[in-house]
């Protein structure tokens, strides 16, 4: 059986201003079951492969919020 290809967990998309937007996947938020993703938007695509690796540490050192609720939508629940 061959190895089985890892998916990455961030990729960089280029924006129509011809900045680059650095996104990695964060896993699920638990309230709501739906997928987060930290984003960071550079100038270059240099500095976007940069922030891919800073961002995938944030989410390995669990550094980002947990959820996307808003302070309204906690109350309420």
């Amino acid at each position: 059986m061959p190895p089985r290809k890892r998916r990455s967990r961030g990729f960089i998309e280029q924006l129509p201003s011809g900045s680059h937007r650095a996104v990695v996947y964060a896993g699920t938020d638990p309230l709501t079951g739906r997928p987060r993703y930290v984003r960071e938007t550079v100038k270059t695509y240099d500095g976007a492969k940069k922030a891919v690796t800073r961002l995938q540490a944030q989410v390995d050192e669990d550094k980002q919020p947990k959820s996307n609720i808003t302070v309204r939508q906690a109350i309420e629940q």
